[in-house]
């Protein structure tokens, strides 16, 4: 299923048809329903903060945090407290 289609679907511009297709797909498998809390929750992440709806897409939501500890020869220069 296209992403765009899902989107459209929770934006609520789908005719009955195409609706009861996406659900339809949906409920085909776990994979399927992953996908579509994904993007939904992407939609809602990106109302939060204000992003433009219609530059939404699959990788929007697929942010992650990176941290770094300080390496081992750097320790004369961290400024993070020693737990020693």
């Amino acid at each position: 299923m296209e992403s765009e289609r899902i989107i459209r679907f929770l934006r609520e511009e789908l005719t009955e048809s195409e609706k009861l297709e996406v659900l339809d797909w949906i409920e085909k498998s776990d994979e399927n329903k992953s996908i579509f809390s994904e993007l939904k929750n992407t939609m809602i992440l990106a109302d939060l903060f204000g992003k433009d709806k219609g530059r939404l897409s699959l990788n929007t939501g697929m942010a992650c945090l990176l941290y770094t500890s300080p390496s081992p020869r750097d320790r004369t220069r961290s400024r993070m407290p020693s737990s020693a």
